[in-house]
Protein backbone atom coordinates (compact mmCIF):
# COMPACT_ATOMS: atom_id res chain seq x y z
CA UNK A 1 0.00 0.00 0.00
CA UNK A 2 1.20 3.56 -0.93
CA UNK A 3 0.66 6.31 1.57
CA UNK A 4 1.12 10.03 0.98
CA UNK A 5 3.67 11.33 3.17
CA UNK A 6 0.87 13.56 4.91
CA UNK A 7 -1.05 10.21 5.73
CA UNK A 8 2.05 8.59 6.69
CA UNK A 9 2.68 11.45 8.97
CA UNK A 10 -0.64 11.05 10.30
CA UNK A 11 -0.65 7.43 11.63
CA UNK A 12 2.71 8.04 12.89
CA UNK A 13 1.10 10.95 15.09
CA UNK A 14 -1.80 8.79 16.22
CA UNK A 15 0.15 5.26 16.70
CA UNK A 16 2.97 7.52 19.15
CA UNK A 17 -0.10 9.63 20.71
CA UNK A 18 -2.42 6.19 21.41
CA UNK A 19 0.93 4.35 22.55
CA UNK A 20 1.90 6.85 24.90
CA UNK A 21 -1.94 6.87 26.38
CA UNK A 22 -2.04 3.50 26.41
CA UNK A 23 -5.69 3.48 23.98
CA UNK A 24 -6.78 0.21 22.62
CA UNK A 25 -7.45 0.89 18.82
CA UNK A 26 -7.35 -0.62 15.71
CA UNK A 27 -7.24 0.36 11.73
CA UNK A 28 -10.98 -1.06 10.02
CA UNK A 29 -13.02 0.14 6.93
CA UNK A 30 -11.32 0.48 3.80
CA UNK A 31 -7.52 0.96 5.20
CA UNK A 32 -8.23 -2.59 6.77
CA UNK A 33 -10.28 -4.14 3.75
CA UNK A 34 -7.26 -2.96 1.45
CA UNK A 35 -5.04 -4.81 4.09
CA UNK A 36 -6.61 -7.66 3.19
CA UNK A 37 -7.03 -7.95 -0.10
CA UNK A 38 -9.56 -5.36 -1.50
CA UNK A 39 -7.83 -3.59 -4.36
CA UNK A 40 -9.18 0.37 -4.19
CA UNK A 41 -8.37 4.01 -3.23
CA UNK A 42 -8.41 5.10 0.17
CA UNK A 43 -10.79 8.14 0.98
CA UNK A 44 -9.98 8.28 4.63
CA UNK A 45 -9.01 6.57 7.70
CA UNK A 46 -11.18 4.75 10.12
CA UNK A 47 -9.82 4.12 13.32
CA UNK A 48 -11.69 2.38 16.37
CA UNK A 49 -11.09 2.67 19.87
CA UNK A 50 -12.00 0.48 22.27
CA UNK A 51 -15.15 2.36 24.35
CA UNK A 52 -13.94 2.92 27.58
CA UNK A 53 -10.83 4.70 25.71
CA UNK A 54 -12.63 6.81 23.84
CA UNK A 55 -13.10 10.15 25.27
CA UNK A 56 -9.00 9.72 26.19
CA UNK A 57 -8.81 9.78 22.37
CA UNK A 58 -10.27 12.51 21.60
CA UNK A 59 -8.59 14.28 24.73
CA UNK A 60 -5.07 12.83 23.10
CA UNK A 61 -5.71 14.28 20.00
CA UNK A 62 -6.87 17.42 20.90
CA UNK A 63 -3.37 19.02 19.10
CA UNK A 64 -5.10 17.95 15.55
CA UNK A 65 -7.83 20.12 16.17
CA UNK A 66 -10.80 17.27 16.14
CA UNK A 67 -14.54 17.56 15.42
CA UNK A 68 -16.62 17.86 18.52
CA UNK A 69 -17.31 14.72 19.93
CA UNK A 70 -20.70 13.78 19.24
CA UNK A 71 -23.27 10.92 17.74
CA UNK A 72 -22.71 10.26 14.40
CA UNK A 73 -25.73 9.31 12.68
CA UNK A 74 -24.76 8.23 8.78
CA UNK A 75 -25.58 5.29 5.61
CA UNK A 76 -27.31 3.19 8.92
CA UNK A 77 -24.82 3.18 11.79
CA UNK A 78 -24.98 5.47 14.78
CA UNK A 79 -22.26 5.90 17.51
CA UNK A 80 -20.24 8.03 19.14
CA UNK A 81 -17.66 9.64 17.19
CA UNK A 82 -15.04 12.54 16.23
CA UNK A 83 -13.04 13.51 13.40
CA UNK A 84 -9.71 14.85 12.24
CA UNK A 85 -9.17 16.54 8.85
CA UNK A 86 -5.58 17.79 7.79
CA UNK A 87 -4.18 18.50 4.52
CA UNK A 88 -4.64 15.41 2.26
CA UNK A 89 -5.96 13.36 5.16
CA UNK A 90 -9.17 12.11 7.02
CA UNK A 91 -9.29 10.41 10.25
CA UNK A 92 -12.80 9.00 10.99
CA UNK A 93 -12.83 7.58 14.96
CA UNK A 94 -15.56 6.25 16.60
CA UNK A 95 -15.95 2.69 18.82
CA UNK A 96 -18.97 0.54 19.68
CA UNK A 97 -22.24 1.29 17.58
CA UNK A 98 -25.39 0.00 16.53
CA UNK A 99 -26.78 -0.58 13.17
CA UNK A 100 -29.76 0.29 12.10
CA UNK A 101 -30.84 -1.20 8.52
CA UNK A 102 -34.54 -1.52 7.22
CA UNK A 103 -35.96 -2.02 10.89
CA UNK A 104 -33.73 -4.25 12.45
CA UNK A 105 -31.05 -3.50 14.66
CA UNK A 106 -27.57 -4.95 14.92
CA UNK A 107 -24.23 -4.21 17.33
CA UNK A 108 -21.04 -3.73 16.58
CA UNK A 109 -18.59 -3.71 20.11
CA UNK A 110 -14.54 -4.52 20.50
CA UNK A 111 -14.72 -7.13 23.21
CA UNK A 112 -11.32 -9.03 24.44
CA UNK A 113 -11.94 -12.13 22.11
CA UNK A 114 -11.49 -9.33 18.77
CA UNK A 115 -8.56 -7.32 20.87
CA UNK A 116 -6.83 -11.33 21.07
CA UNK A 117 -7.19 -11.40 17.21
CA UNK A 118 -6.03 -7.73 16.33
CA UNK A 119 -2.98 -8.12 13.44
CA UNK A 120 -0.43 -5.83 13.47
CA UNK A 121 0.50 -4.84 10.06
CA UNK A 122 3.49 -2.85 8.75
CA UNK A 123 2.44 0.22 6.21
CA UNK A 124 6.14 2.40 5.56
CA UNK A 125 7.94 1.79 8.82
CA UNK A 126 4.75 1.29 10.95
CA UNK A 127 3.35 -1.45 12.89
CA UNK A 128 -0.59 -0.40 13.00
CA UNK A 129 -3.21 -2.87 14.55
CA UNK A 130 -5.60 -3.81 12.20
CA UNK A 131 -9.05 -5.53 13.12
CA UNK A 132 -9.45 -9.16 12.15
CA UNK A 133 -10.63 -10.03 8.98
CA UNK A 134 -13.55 -12.32 9.78
CA UNK A 135 -15.03 -8.93 12.07
CA UNK A 136 -14.47 -6.42 8.83
CA UNK A 137 -16.37 -9.53 7.09
CA UNK A 138 -18.90 -9.19 9.66
CA UNK A 139 -19.12 -5.30 9.76
CA UNK A 140 -19.55 -4.84 5.57
CA UNK A 141 -21.47 -7.73 5.21
CA UNK A 142 -23.93 -5.65 7.88
CA UNK A 143 -23.74 -2.50 6.04
CA UNK A 144 -24.00 -3.86 2.54
CA UNK A 145 -23.07 -0.04 1.05
CA UNK A 146 -22.27 0.59 -2.51
CA UNK A 147 -21.01 2.46 -4.90
CA UNK A 148 -24.28 4.57 -4.73
CA UNK A 149 -22.84 5.74 -0.93
CA UNK A 150 -19.12 5.56 -2.46
CA UNK A 151 -18.56 2.46 -0.43
CA UNK A 152 -17.65 -1.15 -1.45
CA UNK A 153 -18.65 -3.09 1.19
CA UNK A 154 -19.73 -6.48 -0.47
CA UNK A 155 -16.97 -5.74 -3.38
CA UNK A 156 -14.32 -5.81 0.24
CA UNK A 157 -16.45 -8.99 1.85
CA UNK A 158 -15.75 -10.77 -1.66
CA UNK A 159 -11.93 -9.76 -1.88
CA UNK A 160 -11.33 -10.56 1.65
CA UNK A 161 -13.06 -13.99 1.15
CA UNK A 162 -10.36 -14.84 -1.75
CA UNK A 163 -7.23 -13.34 -0.15
CA UNK A 164 -7.35 -14.30 3.43
CA UNK A 165 -7.86 -17.72 5.08
CA UNK A 166 -10.99 -17.37 7.86
CA UNK A 167 -11.88 -18.69 10.76
CA UNK A 168 -15.67 -19.77 10.07
CA UNK A 169 -16.15 -20.48 14.18
CA UNK A 170 -14.85 -17.00 14.34
CA UNK A 171 -17.24 -15.38 11.90
CA UNK A 172 -19.74 -17.09 12.96
CA UNK A 173 -19.52 -16.23 16.44
CA UNK A 174 -19.19 -12.67 15.62
CA UNK A 175 -22.63 -12.52 13.49
CA UNK A 176 -24.79 -14.33 16.47
CA UNK A 177 -23.02 -11.21 18.36
CA UNK A 178 -24.14 -8.86 16.04
CA UNK A 179 -27.14 -10.00 15.75
CA UNK A 180 -26.66 -10.58 12.30
CA UNK A 181 -26.39 -14.53 11.30
CA UNK A 182 -28.53 -13.95 8.62
CA UNK A 183 -27.74 -10.94 6.95
CA UNK A 184 -23.82 -11.77 7.41
CA UNK A 185 -24.33 -15.51 5.58
CA UNK A 186 -26.81 -14.21 3.09
CA UNK A 187 -24.09 -12.56 1.27
CA UNK A 188 -21.15 -15.06 1.69
CA UNK A 189 -20.82 -17.74 -0.74
CA UNK A 190 -20.54 -21.30 0.62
Amino acid sequence: MRLKQEQVNFLEHISEVFSRENITWFMWGGFAAVQYGSKRELTDFDIFVKKQDFKKAFNACKDMQPTKLGVKEVHGFKGISFSITKPGCIGDFITDHEIIIKGEKYSFEMDNEMMSRIKKKEIHHLFLPVIPPEDLIAWKAIMQRGKELGKYDLRDVEFILKKQRIDWNYLKRRAEKCNASERVFSVIPR
